[in-house]
């Protein structure tokens, strides 16, 4: 068995009394650090859109029509929903891409993405062979791919690269269990146990820790795995187990320094976190994270994941609505009616 490092000696993060909860979504602000519970995040983002001052009637007609896109897809019968619900989440992206960027113009826009030429050419259509493949910038149109990968802070996917389908429903939290049951494929993602954030002020270093109970990994040769990624090893190093976690094991990012207070470097730590492979999804409960193990080849950021995934299945609803129903009737017809979320009843 491989030693590792002493966990570093540090104090929780806190706000008076208050320690503050771990979150990718750190901010730099006090106002940042907390959950906001909300019934209806439509209205909460509308609320933040309409108080920017360069960009806010752009941003507020796309995030309105993103919801009446919702809202029609959500009364909508399935073989109607995929392309409701991608041209939902495409508006949700030009208001994102609108925010992080005002100056940005999106009136001469393109999806950025295709169908791969071969998803046709197949005899039976099966989930397993589709792709889609990444398009070029052409005829003076905006990308939305590429415009949405930079407002995220993460690589743009290669032009003429494809990605198999199912390689970007493994990304997605939300399904990626029943996903791997359905394929009868080892889980990449693992459920973290619990996270903080430390610091240490005469250092002046803020650092996040994480654990993950060992059984997530399911054998020693998936975390071997795991510590090898490059991605993984820029932020993330694994280091002695504590009595207070039993059964887990502890992962810390490397520190961030910071001036005045340690509040300042969460951001960056939150942006690490995300750029080693901190997955995250909204509960009932609060947010859930995971540490995804993906081939650096295959590995997308979430939303970026779910924006191709979602243009696939609009796509093969529009264009090819008879293979798109031989879909659902196979397998994996719950795991797709999953990926697009319940319907109103």
């Amino acid at each position: 068995m491989p030693s590792f490092r002493h966990q570093r000696a540090g104090r929780q993060v806190a706000f008076g009394n208050h320690p503050v909860r771990f979150t990718v979504f750190a901010g730099q602000d006090k106002d940042k650090q907390g959950r906001m519970l909300a019934s209806n995040p439509w209205r909460c983002m509308e609320l933040v859109l309409a108080s920017e001052k360069r960009s806010a009637q752009d941003c507020l007609a796309y995030l309105r029509q993103a919801h009446d896109f919702h809202v029609a897809a959500e009364a909508a019968k399935a073989t109607a929903r995929p392309l409701l619900m991608y041209y939902s989440f495409l508006n949700l992206a030009k208001t994102f891409i609108k925010h992080r960027n005002p100056s940005k113009n999106l009136t001469q826009a393109s999806h950025g993405i295709k169908e791969a030429p071969q998803n046709t050419q197949h005899k039976r259509v099966t989930l397993t062979a589709q792709e889609v493949k990444i398009q070029r910038a052409y005829g003076g149109y905006v990308p939305i791919l590429k415009e949405f990968a930079d407002a995220l802070q993460w690589p743009s996917p290669a032009a003429d690269s494809c990605h198999k389908v199912c390689d970007l429903l493994a990304q997605v939290p939300a399904i990626h269990r029943p996903y791997s049951h359905t394929r009868k494929r080892a889980e990449r993602l693992y459920v973290l146990e619990d996270a903080e954030f430390r610091y240490d002020h005469s250092a002046r270093e803020v650092w996040a820790i994480m654990w993950v109970r060992k059984s997530e990994f399911g054998d020693t040769k998936t975390i071997v795995t795991l510590r090898s990624r490059s991605y993984f090893t820029g932020c993330l190093e694994q280091c002695e187990a504590d009595d207070d976690h039993d059964n887990a094991i502890p992962f810390e990012t490397k520190p961030c320094s910071y001036g005045r207070s340690a509040h300042e470097a969460l951001a960056g730590i939150g942006r690490r976190s995300i750029e080693a492979g901190v997955l995250a999804i909204l509960t009932p409960n609060g947010y859930r994270y995971y540490l995804s193990n993906f081939e650096p080849r295959l590995r997308l950021h979430q939303l970026l994941a779910t924006y191709l995934a979602m243009f696939y299945f609009g796509s093969i609803a529009r264009y090819r609505p008879a293979d798109y129903e031989k879909m659902l009737q196979s397998k994996y017809g719950w795991v797709i009616e999953e990926f697009l979320g319940p319907r109103r009843k």
